[in-house]
């Protein structure tokens, strides 16, 4: 029996694998940057120096304001505080404030931006 193996496609494969990890790894870095942007992001609009109104009394709310890494590629921002929720969505006595929703799509863009530029 004859065999013959190309090394060309060896070599290649292994470079390919090891430019996929490396990726994966820029990947998984940039999501949690993200997360991290859009945080700074929400504590900015709960200061008032966004257009919603400000909810900054004590410094409680914006500083529950916290990042979790939910998985190799995603991560969610969030609050344990019961009273954001009527903040962001209003009440029939207080207009909503919309620091999380609307944080997100104004950040959105650049979080996509800064994702594609990290992994390529």
């Amino acid at each position: 029996m004859v065999q013959i193996k190309v090394k060309i496609i060896d070599n290649a494969t292994k470079q390919l694998i090891r430019k996929s990890e490396l990726m994966q790894l820029k990947l998984s870095q940039a999501v949690m940057q993200g997360a991290l942007i859009l945080q700074g992001e929400i504590m900015q609009s709960i200061s008032g120096h966004r257009a919603e109104p400000r909810s900054f009394d004590t410094g409680l709310f914006m500083r529950s304001v916290n990042v979790e890494r939910t998985g190799k590629y995603s991560a969610k921002v969030f609050t344990t505080l019961d009273y954001p929720v009527y903040l962001e969505y209003g009440t029939t006595k207080i207009k909503p404030r919309h620091h999380f929703t609307n944080s997100i799509f104004r950040m959105k863009p650049v979080i996509m931006d800064h994702i594609r530029k990290s992994i390529f």
